[in-house]
């Protein structure tokens, strides 16, 4: 019972933290402190919270760094990984240099509306049903973009 208390709370606060985060992106509260980020890192540190399981896939291009903040970066693809990985679903993330630009994909469950939830409609159980609205006001906010379809989730920033 206290483990399942625990469980829930988590799953509350991730969403109370989502919620005021895009709250604070909207009203432009937040100081943003933008500069070169490796990427390497901050997808180590989101799967070493996330601990999903199977792990998922990674390929990376050795020594990407985006134009971005570092935590509004690990923030939206935490929330991506996530929600890619809900059920259980295996995930895959690569990323790459493509066109001057940092492209993150992340292939996993299948994809959920970007769009903000409709007040009373029915949500996510995990916890993150602001994952993807958050990630795409991330990514807008830095000079980027969030495309979803079919199973993939396609995060672009600009590189440094």
């Amino acid at each position: 019972l206290a483990n399942l208390g625990a469980r829930a709370l988590a799953r509350l606060q991730g969403l109370v933290e989502d919620h005021l985060l895009c709250e604070r992106l909207d009203a432009g509260g937040f100081p943003l402190r933008v500069g070169q980020v490796a990427l390497a890192p901050v997808v180590s540190a989101v799967l070493e919270r996330l601990r999903l399981d199977p792990a998922p896939e990674l390929v990376l291009a050795p020594d990407l760094a985006a134009r971005a903040d570092r935590a509004l970066l690990e923030r939206a693809v935490e929330g991506l990984v996530a929600v890619a990985g809900r059920g259980g679903a295996p995930v895959r993330l690569s990323a790459g240099l493509v066109g001057g630009k940092v492209q993150v994909s992340i292939r996993g469950a299948p994809v959920e509306s970007l769009s903000d939830p409709v007040k009373g409609s029915p949500s996510d159980p995990t916890g993150r049903a602001l994952a993807l609205p958050l990630a795409r006001r991330i990514a807008e906010l830095l000079g980027g973009s969030l495309e979803a379809e079919g199973r993939v989730y396609l995060l672009v920033f600009p590189a440094t």
